[in-house]
């Protein structure tokens, strides 16, 4: 007997395989980062600025509805792990189309991590992000071990437990 696939169903398949990202970070995978930063496009900061510390690489942009509670509860975890001595560092890359709505943002909802603007979106490709706020976070020698996309007030709990996990 023949069997056939119906034809939506195989235009369905294509479509998956076509939108998947062909370099979706996983776990273990080490993409370094090099970006200008958004206050001042002539100065790059690279994510090997922080080798020996865990470091929390959130995408945001200033349009996603739940960075309004990631950044300053992001900021608030950083400034408590900083006054106990932990090797930990934020690094925020945003995405949105004008930098200028993204400063207007940080104004409203300031942080005292290092935000770098991805004006050619390619790092959310290079990491495979499909939602806003998407974070990665990465170990004391850049590698990924924890994937984390969305975001709740609750969170900022495991990814603190995360985040001691990984420090020595």
């Amino acid at each position: 007997m023949h069997h056939t696939i119906p034809v939506c169903i195989l235009i369905l398949i294509v479509f998956i395989v076509l939108s998947a990202p062909a370099n979706s970070a996983k776990i273990g995978d080490s993409y370094p980062i090099t970006l200008p930063s958004l206050f001042d496009s002539k100065k790059n900061i690279s994510s090997n600025d922080f080798k020996e510390k865990v470091l929390y690489v959130d995408f945001w942009a200033s349009w996603c509805i739940p960075c309004r509670k990631s950044l300053p509860q992001l900021n608030e975890l950083r400034e408590r792990l900083k006054r106990n001595g932990k090797d930990f560092e934020i690094l925020a890359i945003n995405l949105d189309s004008d930098p200028n709505e993204a400063i207007a943002f940080l104004n409203k909802y300031p942080v005292d991590y290092p935000v770098v603007y991805d004006a050619e979106g390619k790092y959310p490709k290079l990491y495979g992000v499909k939602g806003m706020p998407t974070s990665y976070i990465l170990d004391l020698q850049g590698k990924i071990r924890y994937v984390h996309s969305g975001f709740r007030s609750s969170d900022i709990k495991k990814i603190e437990a995360l985040v001691h996990e990984m420090l020595p």
